[in-house]
């Protein structure tokens, strides 16, 4: 699967390849699922937040960036959370169960709502959620379980060492 950054410059159409009907392509919200300007148009499949993402600089340091190059990671993790959770299923039916548990945003009102397969052109079938996604890719509306045991170990103070008074104990968990 292919996901892609849908493009910012409020315009249509999507850039390539995002514009291509294979693709998922991503747009940005910002925190309260506003449309802040990425590109909009027919092939839009989805958005996810990319407003004001706290990231690392290639001169080093941080900084806040926006853009739909934050969006498009996202969605390609959830592309992976799905896999991860269910591989044996193809690339459409992670892409359905995508679209299809999607959010619907009150932002979309403002551009015409959404048209009766659940689309919009601004923000596609809506903003991604990641917990219904994998809740339906797994078939269970229950929470996925935690399977993992929790592991801990005393780092310091060392096996048969002796101490007295206050000890800073030490642990990898």
């Amino acid at each position: 699967i292919t996901v892609a950054a849908a493009g910012n410059y409020g315009s249509t159409p999507l850039v390539y390849p995002a514009s291509e009907p294979i693709v998922i392509s991503a747009g940005m919200t910002d925190p309260s699922d506003t449309w802040i300007g990425s590109n909009y148009g027919s092939n839009l499949d989805i958005v996810a937040p990319g407003f004001n993402i706290y990231t690392t600089m290639k001169s080093g340091g941080y900084s806040v960036i926006s853009g739909t190059s934050f969006s498009s990671p996202l969605t390609a993790a959830l592309v992976a959370l799905i896999f991860s959770a269910k591989p044996d299923l193809t690339p459409q039916q992670v892409t359905d169960i995508i679209t299809s548990t999607a959010d619907k945003v009150n932002g979309a009102s403002s551009y015409g709502g959404y048209d009766s397969s659940g689309w919009n052109d601004h923000y596609g079938y809506g903003r991604i959620n990641a917990g219904a996604a994998l809740q339906k890719a797994v078939g269970s509306t229950a929470p996925l379980p935690d399977t993992v045991t929790p592991t801990i170990s005393i780092t310091s103070p060392s096996d048969n060492s002796t101490v007295s008074g206050l000890v800073d104990i030490l642990a990898d968990a």
